[in-house]
């Protein structure tokens, strides 16, 4: 797998042991989408590994997305609390 990450220029950014449905889970980190579903696919080629992507929003991308909604909305909260907590 690893030379499917340098040829994509992508890392594993960190993996965790769970537990419940998976046995583990790997963050992968990307450019950008359309890389992740190449690699993505050229991973489930190698068989005996299943894949589900999530994607995730940093603190910052969350605050910005938030910032963008009207200030008269059901958020209001939610903006008032992502403000006091940085």
């Amino acid at each position: 797998m690893s030379a499917i990450f340098e040829k994509h220029n992508a890392r594993i950014k960190d993996y965790y042991l769970t537990m419940g449905d998976e046995d583990f889970m790997v963050i992968f980190e990307a450019k950008d989408d359309r890389t992740m579903a190449k690699m993505l696919f050229e991973i489930g080629r190698l068989g005996a590994v299943r894949t589900r992507t999530m994607r995730a929003f940093s603190r910052q991308e969350f605050k910005e997305i938030v910032d963008e909604l009207p200030e008269r909305s059901i958020f209001a909260d939610l903006k008032t609390a992502m403000d006091k907590n940085g």
